[in-house]
């Protein structure tokens, strides 16, 4: 019977989330810290000093009228929020190309609204990338003509040795080479069109570079007194002196000899010779990463002084910015961390990932690195940090570059404006202002482990007593920290000798002096204070596959993730995990679970859809139940489902947040929705304010439940009065 009622809920249900939900306009500010994630594109505007266009990987588009003092993110209209590269109209200052992981996007207000022009590109993708732009670039000597290189620098491979050109200033575009003029797997990295002469180009590739004197139809070697190994990454083409080119390439690690660096050519091509004195050249140990060796990758050429460039570290060993003035024959390094003022990341980077120079003002250079930007207005003399204010009582103040994911928000009952956010890649930061200003946190977390911060839970009988989950992002490697002062040092829970085995801590929650903790691929485990010990509470619970858990008084909810024979289910203890029996039956068909909510028997689980081995799909969105899990309705439908609240006054009340991973071409979900009936009827809160529309967590505020918090994936937090 149970099963019967979840099924024809789910069909009674199923026309509301048909189309597009009604708007509920809410307006939302975002908050953070300023920077943090990576920085991937950067221009320095050659028609205003001080505008510059930044552009992150899973971020998005930004833009200042200040030189960098302040931001604003412009969004709308981007459907790939991985921005590669920027492009700026020679002539006209208010229309602007964007080239994406799927293709190009043109805005004709400045950069302020965007679309996307793909007639002539290859169908979108579902699953993976048609297009993925490299670089697109404006032929100065015709405005109208267009190129589109593609490849992913950041992850090369699987490329297609193609191009794009188009003759309608990107409205419309077509492919330049044709199949077999080019190698085949090629990523095209960089490209330099003549400044005089539209039909000369000269690429640099995973293979190496190629010029062409026929707008790309036909292609020639151009590697002459390069290293065999061809590793070319990036073109810098002397705007005074076209014939004048530099090119970058990179180090594999452990090769010798070291054969990277700088390669200058002063017939446009043809032949080349390093010049590289000056540049770090430690070829690393066999066997070791490519980023512990010295090799640079971007470069910027002076507008008019043909010797002056500059070029950028692009290793872990060998990060900051080095100059030359005189075509290479010597390089001095202009910018060092710890020599130069770095703002509040200072612990990690700086490896450069863009950079720009200033047509207008060639003293002025910005770059970006994985979490920062810079800038200098005396070539190199002295820098200033372009992502986030620092105040005298040393926290930190947004100042719209908010480049950062979030994983979990937390809020501090009973004291106001307190706020626990968990990020990826900068660890835990707390706002005790409602988001105006932040403190690091992270005083006393073992190293290896502060970079992502996966959950926090405070104590209901000290203010000052928290517990929190630090670990690795890119392996299942993590502990549990607590704190008896609010955050401001943390003693590790996480010793062998307790029975922690390690794992990233993804979910915590206190039952009375009792905290669990679900640890990944492992289960729930229960740790109490006297003696230090941890203790598995996973019973018949399939602990490799919990990914989500809840508690409510003495009852705890698990949600599972699907198999490939399997979909995902909700499971139930009545005992604190000592024993744990299911609550969704087979025939609930769901997918990945991502998240639950519980709050006085509501029951609301987000779920993000899975194909089984059989090419059967489980669907993804929102399950509920309104009695402790006995009876289980399918209220809304989306492929990624994943933040969830319940409203602190109303159960029947609750908000999801819509995600989608960002690997395939359109990856942008819808945002925020809200139910005020338990599911019968939603609406979206997803104005134009919302940044970000890829939302990954959800907190109402219990000290003003007129506010919802949401933290996206790419921008940080957004807030929104949701009354």
């Amino acid at each position: 019977m149970m099963v019967m009622m979840g099924i024809v809920a789910s069909l009674a249900v199923s026309t509301l989330w048909a189309g597009e939900l009604p708007l509920f306009p809410v307006q939302w500010r975002y908050v953070g810290p300023g920077g943090g994630g990576w920085i991937q594109s950067l221009l320095a505007s050659r028609h205003s000093p001080n505008r510059m266009f930044v552009g992150g990987d899973v971020g998005g588009f930004f833009r200042s009228e200040d030189a960098g003092e302040r931001y604003e993110v412009c969004n709308k209209g981007f459907r790939n929020l991985w921005i590669e590269s920027i492009a700026e109209h020679p002539r006209d200052p208010n229309v602007l190309l964007a080239g994406s992981l799927r293709g190009v996007y043109k805005s004709q207000d400045g950069g302020k609204t965007w679309r996307e022009v793909a007639v002539g590109f290859p169908p979108i993708s579902r699953y993976g990338f048609s297009a993925p732009v490299s670089l697109v670039v404006y032929s100065s000597a015709d405005p109208d003509t267009v190129y589109a290189a593609i490849g992913r620098p950041r992850a090369p491979g699987n490329g297609v040795s193609q191009m794009y050109r188009s003759y309608d200033g990107g409205e419309s575009w077509q492919p330049v080479v044709e199949e077999g003029a080019l190698p085949s797997g090629l990523d095209v990295f960089d490209l330099a069109i003549h400044p005089q002469d539209v039909r000369r180009l000269l690429i640099s590739t995973s293979h190496g570079l190629f010029r062409s004197t026929d707008e790309g139809v036909t292609w020639t070697p151009s590697n002459d007194g390069l290293p065999a190994h061809l590793r070319t990454r990036r073109l810098a083409q002397s705007p005074a002196v076209p014939s004048v080119v530099y090119v970058s390439l990179r180090q594999k690690g452990g090769e010798a000899p070291w054969s990277a660096g700088v390669y200058r050519s002063d017939d446009a091509g043809d032949h080349w010779r390093p010049v590289n004195t000056g540049l770090p050249q430690d070829a690393g140990r066999a066997g070791e990463d490519d980023n512990l060796c010295d090799w640079v990758d971007c470069l910027a050429v002076h507008p008019v002084d043909p010797g002056t460039v500059y070029a950028g570290g692009a290793s872990w060993h060998c990060g900051g910015l080095f100059k030359t003035t005189d075509g290479g024959a010597s390089w001095k390094q202009v910018f060092r961390r710890g020599r130069e003022p770095s703002g509040w990341i200072d612990f990690w980077g700086p490896s450069v990932t863009c950079l720009s120079l200033s047509a207008l003002m060639p003293d002025t250079l910005v770059f970006g690195t994985s979490g920062a930007v810079y800038r200098s207005d005396d070539a190199g003399f002295s820098w200033q940090p372009r992502y986030s204010g620092e105040r005298i009582d040393g926290k930190l103040a947004g100042t719209g570059l908010e480049v950062t994911c979030v994983k979990s928000i937390t809020p501090h009952y009973g004291m106001k404006g307190r706020f626990y956010l968990g990020y990826f890649d900068i660890g835990l930061l707390i706002t005790e202002d409602d988001g105006k200003t932040f403190r690091r946190s992270v005083n006393g977390v073992s190293k290896a482990y502060q970079g992502t911060c996966f959950a926090v839970v405070p104590s209901r009988n000290d203010p000052f007593h928290l517990w929190a989950g630090f670990g690795a992002q890119g392996k299942n490697e993590g502990g549990v920290a607590e704190s008896f002062d609010g955050g401001r040092e943390w003693r590790m829970r996480d010793a062998p000798e307790s029975g922690w085995v390690p794992a990233r801590p993804l979910a915590l929650a206190l039952s009375g002096e009792t905290l669990f903790c679900l640890a990944d691929g492992r289960g729930i485990f229960a740790y109490r204070q006297d003696p230090p010990r941890w203790e598995a509470r996973n019973g018949t619970l399939p602990a490799g596959r919990v990914t989500a858990f809840a508690l409510d008084g003495e009852r705890l909810f698990a949600g599972t993730a699907a198999t490939a024979e399997e979909g995902g289910a909700v499971w139930r203890s009545d005992n604190v995990g000592k024993s744990w029996r299911r609550v969704t039956s087979p025939s609930h068909r769901m997918g990945d679970v991502r998240q639950l909510a519980v709050s006085r028997g509501r029951i609301v689980v987000t779920v993000r859809a899975k194909t089984l081995k059989t090419g059967e799909t489980f669907p993804g969105g929102v399950w509920t139940s309104a009695d402790g899990g006995l009876a289980w309705t399918h209220v809304y439908e989306d492929t990624f489902c994943d933040g969830v609240a319940i409203h602190p006054k109303t159960p029947s009340r609750f908000f999801v947040g819509l995600n989608d991973h960002p690997f395939h071409d359109h990856a942008v979900a819808n945002g925020v929705i809200e139910t005020q009936d338990g599911g019968r009827t939603w609406r979206s809160l997803s104005s134009d304010s919302l940044v970000n529309r890829n939302i990954s967590a959800l907190a109402v505020d219990p000290n003003d439940p007129d506010y919802l918090w949401a933290g996206t994936a790419g921008n940080s937090v957004c807030i929104g009065k949701i009354k």
